[in-house]
């Protein structure tokens, strides 16, 4: 198999709504699908879309440098196996994990659907296709709050992550417990807005409401404080925007501040840097998580077979974030269907090339 062109196609989809966390709201999402064509026909995509705020690497950079580096990107470099191609990519694109992630993801595609695989099974045989996922609720006033809560339970989700950090998150929390009983898991995300002190209070005040877990409640450089804050709580403490790599998560790990290891591979450097992470936290017990970025359909399929392969089977994976968009690139083949995503039974990521938008 031979690589003979590759293209950029660019995109911007408003959300519904403004998805409202503590670093402020997120209007749209944009980005582009990057395509990697064949000499045999075949098409691997993956999506590269930085998210403002969040992502080390800022969409400014790409708009004015992608067209330059694609035009003088050698396909030739792309090839080998997975050890050349990592060694590849690390000189490709350092510093920016959200080209890393698309093209990991174009490039294992193409070889899952030369394997007749599914991508889940490409990267592990044992994946199943079949994962939980959450709903996500943003920042919001206590009756929205509950009424959307009640929404998605009334489609099939069992877990639940809240945003933290307003002025009514402990009265939102007490509400949507209250009214949705204890067969519902509840996991809040912070954004790591709290010093350690704070993080702390606020913690234990939130003890009484059975919460599964209470993601980056510190900011993402203090280490130690998130270590000190799961020393000092009775809430399981997971790390988001710590992680940003296999380095990162020996830390976490070594340190003991993390019972879950949240992972994002639009931000954490692909699914090569995600699987080595997981690996380390599964032999360490600790938990693994993998969520989106509020992608496109291209995106969340990447996470998703990431997360089949790498994620811990018990927990919800945050992936069903596709009903936020008011529309996508492409009719989404992953199904969520009584609270689990259903990974499309084809070869690679399981969709047909998307269109120019």
């Amino acid at each position: 198999m031979t690589l003979t062109a590759i293209q950029a196609l660019p995109y911007c989809l408003p959300l519904k709504v403004p998805f409202k966390t503590s670093k402020g709201p997120i209007h749209e999402r944009k980005g582009w699908i990057i395509q990697l064509h064949t000499d045999g026909g075949l098409v691997g995509q993956g999506e590269c879309a930085p998210l403002p705020g969040w992502s080390p690497d800022l969409w400014a950079d790409y708009a004015s440098l992608l067209p330059g580096f694609l035009d003088q990107l050698d396909l030739a470099a792309l090839s080998g196996d997975t050890a050349q191609l990592s060694r590849a990519l690390d000189d490709l694109t350092p510093g920016r994990p959200a080209l890393r992630f698309a093209l990991e993801s174009a490039l294992f595609d193409l070889a899952a659907q030369a394997d007749d695989v599914p991508l889940a099974r490409w990267l592990n045989p044992q994946a199943p296709l079949t994962v939980p996922v959450n709903a996500v609720l943003p920042l919001g006033e206590v009756q929205a709050t509950v009424d959307l809560a009640h929404e998605w339970v009334r489609q099939g989700f069992r877990t639940l992550k809240l945003k933290v950090g307003g002025p009514e998150s402990h009265a939102v929390v007490a509400a949507v417990r209250e009214a949705l009983g204890g067969a519902i898991k509840i996991r809040l995300d912070a954004n790591g807005q709290w010093d350690r002190a704070t993080a702390i209070r606020e913690i234990n005040a939130y003890e009484p409401y059975d919460i599964e877990y209470i993601e980056q409640p510190t900011p993402a450089h203090d280490l130690p404080a998130l270590a000190e804050v799961r020393r000092r709580v009775g809430i399981p403490v997971a790390a988001d925007e710590s992680f940003t790599g296999p380095a990162s998560a020996k830390i976490l790990i070594e340190t003991g501040a993390i019972d879950v290891l949240v992972m994002k591979p639009m931000i954490n450097g692909g699914l090569l840097a995600c699987q080595a992470a997981a690996r380390m936290a599964r032999d360490a017990g600790v938990q693994v998580v993998v969520t989106t970025t509020l992608d496109s359909v291209v995106g969340r399929l990447g996470a998703a077979h990431l997360a089949a392969g790498v994620a811990s089977p018990e927990l919800a994976q945050g992936l069903a974030t596709g009903p936020w968009l008011t529309r996508d690139l492409a009719p989404d083949p992953a199904l969520i269907k009584g609270g689990k995503l259903m990974l499309p039974d084809r070869p690679g990521l399981g969709i047909d090339p998307v269109p120019q938008p």
